[in-house]
Formats: structure tokens, sequence, C-alpha cells
């Protein structure tokens, strides 16, 4: 999901940690996506704000139950998605801005059309791994209703729409209001987002002198961007527009931005301890959900994310780092397939406790992403 070519002893990340962090990242959306659909779980404030949400997420937390952990990753898992936007930049700053500096940087057009094409190709994996499933899992049948709310996509079979196969290649579904093609498949949205990022950053926010005051106030100005048309949209015309936003860039112009200025001024910033790592994890941790009790705070709650994100990588034990960065491994693959897998074994038999159907859910998916890798890094990234 992002380009991470690190290997100095000053950099803010490793190419371990940075593999790590794609897994912390995956693993919070893959488990966020099969366990907030479960019914009674509280429901997360990714696209636009609840405060209700908030306080029955923080509810949860005061009076645990056996669900805790379903509650957690359902309310904060899809916080791995300013992770991966993180690092993206990152990795697209040590790629393109660090490494190779006496070459010619690419072409804007050859820039964005290889990423395009790089895109293009996880989602066809996607679409024709969801082809053969429809045809050999009788759980996509026609519900004669082409735009099933969520309650249908839970409770009964549907099919996809015709529209969402040219919509989610051209990566162009971001852009419509059509609510139902946009949830299907759930994180497939990602692909076009993140394509816009690629083409912001090739188009205005890509420099290699960093000492430029492009370098370092472009990428503030374009999160600040974000975040006014953001407050705006939802002062002036409410949920529904915010919601439509956050289905494309403006949703990661914070994260991105942190991305391009930690990469890029990395070497500034101060060495710290396992034990100021430990102290900014805590601190951080708690964070995130305190800042979704406020729509402004709500808007910044990334910059908590990505700070937490890092500390753990820092301060993970050995045996978590090793598991995390076997995570970041497949994480692309994983990406891929887990909204499938999802909707395969949830509509099978939807009595099942939803702890036994999130342990199948884990031990087909896996495993699967670790083939499909597996056979991609043979047949296709090699080439």
């Amino acid at each position: 999901m992002s380009n991470s070519n690190i290997s100095s002893s000053t950099s803010l990340l490793t190419r371990q940690q940075c593999t790590a962090l794609k897994g912390v990242a995956i693993f919070m959306i893959f488990i966020h996506n099969m366990v907030h659909w479960f019914p009674g779980d509280v429901q997360e404030n990714e696209y636009m704000f609840n405060l209700q949400n908030t306080l029955d997420f923080f509810s949860a937390i005061f009076h645990p139950s056996h669900n805790w952990p379903l509650q957690f990753f359902s309310f904060l898992g899809h916080y791995g998605v300013p992770l991966f936007v993180f690092l993206s930049a990152y990795g697209l700053v040590k790629k393109y801005e660090l490494s190779h500096r006496d070459t010619p940087a690419p072409s804007r057009t050859k820039f964005i059309i290889s990423h395009y094409f790089k895109l293009l190709l996880l989602i066809f994996i996607g679409m024709m791994t969801l082809f053969f499933a429809m045809l050999l899992i009788p759980v996509f049948d026609a519900s004669g209703d082409l735009y099933p709310s969520k309650e249908l996509i839970l409770n009964s079979h549907y099919i996809i729409p015709s529209r969402w196969w040219p919509w989610q290649a051209s990566m162009t579904i971001n852009f419509t209001d059509d609510d139902v093609s946009r949830l299907l498949l759930g994180p497939y949205w990602y692909f076009g987002f993140v394509l816009q990022l690629y083409i912001i950053y090739r188009l205005f926010l890509f420099t290699r002198d960093h000492g430029s005051a492009l370098a370092r106030y472009a990428p503030v100005a374009f999160a600040a961007l974000c975040w006014v048309v953001m407050v705006a949209a939802q002062m002036i015309w409410g949920d529904a527009t915010l919601n439509f936003l956050r289905y494309n860039f403006f949703i990661g112009g914070l994260p991105f931005a942190m991305g391009l200025l930690a990469a890029r001024y990395e070497q500034r910033l101060p060495c710290l301890s396992s034990r100021y790592w430990a102290l900014i994890l805590a601190v951080a941790a708690i964070a995130v959900p305190v800042m979704n009790l406020n729509f402004h705070l709500w808007l910044w709650a990334p910059i908590a994310v990505v700070a937490a994100g890092i500390a753990l990588v820092k301060v993970a034990p050995r045996a978590l780092m090793a598991a995390m960065t076997w995570m970041g491994g497949i994480s692309m693959m994983l990406f891929v397939l887990h909204p499938i897998t999802r909707m395969v074994f949830y509509n099978i038999n939807q009595t099942v406790h939803p702890y036994t159907l999130t342990a199948i859910y884990i031990a087909i998916s896996l495993p699967l992403a670790a083939l499909y890798t597996r056979l991609y890094n043979k047949l296709i990234a090699t080439k």
C-alpha cells in the first residue's frame, strides 16, 4: 500500500518499522471491516461525526463486557487508513525525492499513469476473485433490489450492480453519490482516493529542493485546505456533503502532509528513548477517542493516530514486531481480499457467534492473502 525505501539510521522509521506499521494498519482495517457489521456494535466516526457513537464507545469502555474487543475495533479500526496514507506519503518522498536524486524526476503524465495501472492491477485481482466467488458460492444471488440498504446487505443476499464494475475500474467511484456502490466491498473506495493523492502529490507537492518554501509549506497548506473545506461543508451543507468529501482526498490531507514532512525533515527530529516513545504511545492512544468528543478535534485526530502508530513500532517487543512485520508483508493482498471473504463468510451463517465468525474470517483471509502475495511476488513484482 505504500513504498518505503528506508535504510538510513537517521530515518524516523526503518524499513522493518514501516512494514510493521503497515501490519498495524491492515490489522485494524481488516478486523474493523468485519466487526462493525455485527448487530449492536458501536459505530465509527469515519465519514461523519456523531457524538453519540463516541459516547457509546466510552460506555462500552467503562462498562466492559465480553464484546469489548469487538467494540474497540468497531469504533477505532478505521484509523488504519490514516496510517496507510502517512506511509504512502513517507514512501513517495523516499522513492522519488531522496533516492536517485541524480536522475530526472518522472514526468507528471508517466507518474500518474504508472500509479493508476499499479492500482488497477490490484483492483483487477480483487474483481477476478469476486467474480469467481460469485460463481462458486451462492451468497451473491439476486435480491431484486439493485440499491440495497446496509440492513439488506447484512440480512439477505444481493447482487453486485453492473455500474459498480466500471466505476471501480476507472477509480471514479469516489465521485458518485450512489452509496451502495461506494459501500460494496467496503474499502475498495481507497483505490480512487489514493490515486487522487498521488495526482495532487505529483502536480503540486513534489520537490527535491527540501530547503524551499514549497517543500516546507505546501504540505501544510494542503492539510489546512482540506480542514477548511470539511469544516465549511459541515457548517453550510451538513452531513451528506461532508460524507461525500471524506470519500475523497480531503480525509487524507492531514496524514499525507505529515508523511511528506516527516520524510523530508526527519533528520531534524530528536532521537527519543524507548521511555519517551512509550509515553507518546500512551498519551496518543488516549487522545484518539477523546478527540472524537468534539467535531473540530475529530478532524485532527489523525495526528494522534500517526503518533501512536509510530510509537508502537518503536517500543513493540520482538515477538509482536515479528507478527506485525509478517502482517505488513501481506497487507496489500489482505486489503484486496478481505472484503470478499467477509461477504462470503458473513452471509453463510449469520447465527454463528461473532467471535467464532471472526475467527473463521481470520483463518481463511490470512492464508489466502499470504498465497496471493507469494504468487504476486513471483509472477508480477519480479517482472
